[in-house]
């Protein structure tokens, strides 16, 4: 196929995992909707098309940077970092700024109380980075980096991921965090697809999105209500 035919399944791809997850979540209120169909739809199939089809030939390259730690020690150190910017959000959190009502109604409306809230989510705080960086890294990155420099592709990619997040939340929290989140997400983005650059390997960005989401996990439980 040529550029423009693979531009428009790119977007499809993209576009639809937003519309699915905004639907599912916003509209029916569905966490497990969400997830059948995001997972296997967009992050296996999704993922594999744009690869396999457009991304296949091109290898991950080391890029620019003179920076060659071994991927372990590289990945352990921006978990550090990432676990200080998790943890520094907690001090922009004064009282009041979050509505513990607001977020308890958002929960019930889902169907989550708070013990399927620390179930559920370690068990897709585990899971979820498999699936997303397959699609996210993997799938989306990879074929950005057909078109662009190695920066632009990691900081659109980055972007991408980043868009969706307040989606699946906007329920719970304010605009303001929802901004906030998006924020951060694409912190992350920023790490995992530069570590699947230099690494070349999908395991280690892996690791670090688990990390990063137990953390994330185990300081917004700070803030959930029972």
């Amino acid at each position: 196929m040529n550029k423009l035919a693979g531009s428009a399944i790119f977007a499809i791809i993209v576009a639809g995992a937003y519309a699915w997850l905004g639907v599912s979540m916003n509209i029916f209120n569905s966490p497990l909707m969400a997830v059948l169909g995001y997972y296997p739809v967009f992050c296996v199939g999704g993922a594999w098309v744009l690869y396999e089809i457009y991304s296949k030939r091109e290898p991950v390259e080391s890029g620019r940077f003179s920076l060659h730690p071994k991927p372990v020690v590289l990945t352990l150190l921006l978990s550090v970092i990432a676990l200080f910017v998790v943890i520094g959000r907690l001090f922009f959190i004064r009282p009041g700024m979050i509505d513990p009502e607001a977020i308890s109604e958002g929960m019930t409306a889902t169907g989550i109380n708070r013990t399927l809230y620390l179930t559920i989510g370690l068990v897709v705080a585990i899971i979820n980075p498999f699936f997303e960086e397959r699609l996210w890294r993997y799938g989306v990155f990879q074929f950005l980096r057909r078109h662009l420099a190695d920066w632009p592709a990691i900081i659109v990619s980055s972007l991408l991921f980043a868009g969706y997040h307040p989606l699946v939340v906007a329920q719970y929290f304010p605009t303001a965090w929802l901004t906030f989140a998006f924020f951060l997400v694409f912190i992350g983005g920023l790490f995992f697809a530069w570590l699947y650059m230099k690494t070349g390997k999908l395991i280690y960005p892996i690791a670090l999105h688990g990390f990063v989401n137990v953390a994330m996990l185990i300081t917004g439980s700070f803030y959930t209500p029972s």
